[in-house]
């Protein structure tokens, strides 16, 4: 029965361990979803103000306030200029995949990025970047995310490509598109943070169940071990055990008299008391 006990101790010690750890990996997943949700809607708000510009510089040109080739390069000049939080930035290109403008590469405008022999245009799993870019753009709704692995800007080896979500919007009128992003590293760096403090909440937790069970389990096992040991060793002996049972009773009988003296604070010595008999204990 002890040995049952037990096992059904270290059971529950590890079942709890193990849903500590679904709870743990699950607040993990879902810190990663969660940021990658509001990082797409930040993204595509970040988009609006700059995709205003092109409407507006595109009015300009309808109205004969400009001619069309000053409001594009007008358009081109102001977006390269702009900027948002965490040094992000603005790209452009058209539906045949030029690029017009991308800030951090300037080297790269005029580049046909849907050209697969040009160094960079395909990512690590074969994909045309700017291809899937233009079908995007091109489509139904006329924007979206693409998911890829990129170039962080200044780097130059292909092997430290970062995965990366581009947000995707086409304008039909000119046949341009333009796109920013984030790289997902830089939300995995949250999540990591993240992880470490529920990490050390857990083991926090993990070490209180421990305690708690070493405390208040763990001394009830080993009095039961040795009330176990003292049974078995009275078992081997002869003891007349009517006899036994009747000096407990006794002892019972002293410590409630005892008891009721001490109550009634009376002076009486317990020889008296109790009629004690000296030989009695003589088994």
């Amino acid at each position: 029965m002890l040995k049952s006990f037990k096992k059904n101790i270290i059971a529950s010690a590890i079942i709890i361990v193990l849903i500590g750890l679904m709870i743990f990996f699950h607040m993990i997943m879902y810190k990663s979803e969660h940021l990658i949700a509001v990082e797409n809607v930040h993204t595509r708000q970040d988009m609006d103000i700059a995709y205003q510009v092109m409407v507006y510089y595109y009015n300009q040109s309808i109205t004969g306030k400009m001619t069309k080739e000053q409001a594009q390069q007008t358009t081109k000049e102001i977006i390269r200029q702009m900027v948002y939080p965490d040094n992000g930035y603005y790209f452009m290109f058209d539906y045949n995949c030029n690029m017009l403008v991308i800030p951090v590469a300037p080297e790269m405008e005029g580049q046909n990025r849907c050209d697969a022999n040009i160094r960079g245009n395909v990512d690590k799993d074969g994909k045309i970047i700017f291809k899937e870019f233009v079908e995007v753009a091109k489509s139904q709704e006329k924007s979206g995310y693409v998911r890829y692995y990129g170039l962080r800007p200044r780097m130059k080896n292909l092997e430290d490509r970062k995965e990366k979500i581009s947000y995707i919007r086409g304008f039909d009128p000119w046949g341009w598109a333009i796109g920013n992003g984030y790289y997902l590293e830089d939300l995995h760096q949250d999540v990591k943070e993240t992880g470490l403090y529920f990490g050390l909440m857990f083991g926090m937790f993990i070490m209180l169940i421990l305690f708690l069970i070493l405390v208040n389990v763990y001394p009830l096992i080993i009095s039961s071990e040795t009330l176990n040991k003292y049974i078995n060793h009275l078992l081997k002996r002869n003891y007349n055990f009517d006899v036994i049972e009747s000096k407990l009773k006794f002892f019972a009988d002293c410590f409630e008299y005892i008891k009721i003296i001490k109550e009634n604070k009376t002076k009486k010595s317990k020889e008296k008391a109790l009629g004690f008999d000296k030989n009695f204990f003589n088994f």
